[in-house]
């Protein structure tokens, strides 16, 4: 498969969220914000189909998917070098410390602080 052409000035994101009514906003306070929305994606698995056929230049996370947590994607990611920030209702003390550092967006997500994650992730020259 071709990578999915997109417009230099877009951040190219997949969004990694399984209940669909928070996807479907997450997507609009996104696209909002000038990102294109490359791929959405509700399990590990159909988000590694979509990480293997795009260009990314952020993924958002939610942490606890139907088929269980989203950290065997984050190695996936960090090999392709995309940066990553979750949004998500878990308290930060209930990720692994390896992810203390990681930006996290607060369910319910405020739409103002998404440029914030934006530019903390997708720092551009």
């Amino acid at each position: 498969m071709k990578p999915v052409s997109h417009s230099p000035d877009r951040r190219r994101v997949l969004l990694v969220e399984d209940e669909y009514l928070i996807a479907i906003d997450m997507k609009r306070m996104l696209e909002a914000h000038g990102c294109e929305i490359v791929g959405a994606a509700a399990s590990v698995e159909a988000a590694r189909a979509i990480l293997n056929t795009a260009e990314l230049d952020l993924a958002i996370l939610d942490v606890g998917l139907t088929d269980g947590a989203v950290y065997p994607l984050i190695d996936d990611l960090e090999r392709r070098r995309v940066p990553y920030a979750f949004a998500t209702g878990y308290d930060p003390a209930a990720l692994p410390a390896s992810e203390a550092n990681t930006p996290r967006l607060e369910k319910p997500v405020n739409p103002d602080l998404i440029n914030d994650i934006l530019k903390r992730t997708c720092a551009r020259n």
